[in-house]
């Protein structure tokens, strides 16, 4: 059963619909995808690491509130480092929900994570959570973001300003109009952006960051540190 759970959520999503098993009427037969979020959700309720192996897929809503109920009702002593455990994985592999860390902060089980990792894990275009169309959105609904977080995506490079992703989850735009807004210091953006294309990152983050400082009214060009 995890053999084909693997195999259809490896196929491209127009094929992956048709390949998923469906609930049938009678209600007898779960979809896999949903057998392996229950049987993930419950090694988060009884076990302990290194038993714990699964990674956090976000799969729904109800599976994201399930990880941070059973997690918030043990507070493990053992959590803070696991979470740091999974920040260390690369963001493409999609180990933990930025839903689960913020919440779980917010919840005061963990501090607020210091690792690179949890600012990369929000500047991926893979984040989302439920209600949140945009970066913008996300930041409106979580505010002390604004006082810390987002001012971090300019200190740690991140996929945040990578501008090969969707365009309808940009953090060039929802920046740009927080500062229409009032909600970000305008003058405050230009400069930590124009510092951040000072930094040895891809030069598809650079791109971004352009994007962002012409869309600000800021100098769109800076001449970037050596990589290495």
């Amino acid at each position: 059963a995890y053999g084909s759970y693997r195999y259809t959520n490896e196929l491209p999503p127009r094929l992956a619909k048709h390949a998923t098993p469906k609930v049938p009427a009678d209600g007898k037969h779960v979809e896999l995808r949903t057998m392996h979020a229950v049987a993930c959700l419950a090694t988060y309720a009884l076990c302990e690491p290194p038993k714990i192996t699964r990674n956090m897929y976000d799969y729904y809503d109800w599976y994201t509130d399930g990880v941070v109920e059973v997690l918030a009702a043990r507070r493990p002593a053992w959590l803070a480092s696991f979470i740091d455990s999974k920040l260390d994985k690369k963001v493409e592999d999609q180990v933990i929900p930025w839903g689960v860390v913020r919440r779980l902060v917010q919840a005061r089980c963990i501090p607020t994570p210091t690792h690179d990792g949890y600012i990369r894990l929000l500047g991926s275009p893979w984040t989302r959570v439920p209600g949140a169309r945009s970066p913008r959105e996300l930041l409106l609904a979580d505010a002390p973001l604004l006082e810390r977080e987002v001012w971090q995506l300019f200190e740690i490079e991140s996929r945040a300003f990578d501008t090969i992703f969707d365009p309808s989850w940009s953090w060039v735009s929802s920046l740009a109009k927080l500062a229409d807004e009032g909600r970000l210091d305008r003058a405050r953006l230009v400069a930590a952006a124009t510092h951040a294309t000072t930094l040895p990152w891809k030069a598809t983050h650079r791109k971004g960051l352009a994007k962002l400082l012409a869309a600000l009214g800021g100098p769109a060009k800076r001449k970037p540190a050596k990589r290495t």
